[in-house]
């Protein structure tokens, strides 16, 4: 992907462990359409500079040292208008994904989910969808289903 394309998807990854972050950048920067302008160790480093990265999306893992990827998505969003953030995690506890959504995310994903599906999510969020990954998109229909009343009729 040529890194200079102004028409392309502009991606932040903010991920702690180095493998995986550069595992992303490159899947990403093969995939056309899409440029990683920058990416993070920690929330810290990114909320010094993601204003000038003027992302389109983040990529965000929740367990971050220092402040947590929770805790960085209303930071983030106060920063850069109009940004998606992706969440993209091992963490699939029911209240984190819950508290990842409420707090403004626009997608959650697990870190299990094929190579392609992150890219697809990618197009997916700019097309004004909620990417989930397909155990997490069960879990929120059924929390949703046991939140609801039946009547009987």
């Amino acid at each position: 992907m040529n890194t200079t394309d102004s028409s392309a998807v502009r991606i932040v990854i903010i991920e702690d462990d180095e493998t995986i972050r550069e595992s992303y950048a490159y899947l990403i920067n093969e995939a056309a359409g899409y440029t990683v302008v920058n990416t993070y160790s920690s929330a810290e480093h990114a909320l010094k500079s993601i204003k000038a990265d003027d992302p389109h999306i983040v990529l965000l893992d929740v367990e971050l040292p220092g402040i947590s990827g929770l805790d960085a998505i209303p930071k983030i969003k106060a920063l850069v208008e109009d940004v998606y953030i992706i969440m993209l995690t091992v963490y699939d506890h029911q209240q984190t994904v819950f508290d990842a959504l409420g707090k403004g995310a626009a997608g959650y994903l697990t870190k299990s989910v094929a190579p392609a599906k992150i890219i697809e999510a990618l197009g997916e969020v700019m097309d004004g969808g909620g990417p989930m990954s397909a155990n997490i998109a069960r879990m929120v229909v059924h929390s949703f289903q046991r939140s609801q009343e039946s009547p009987l009729t």
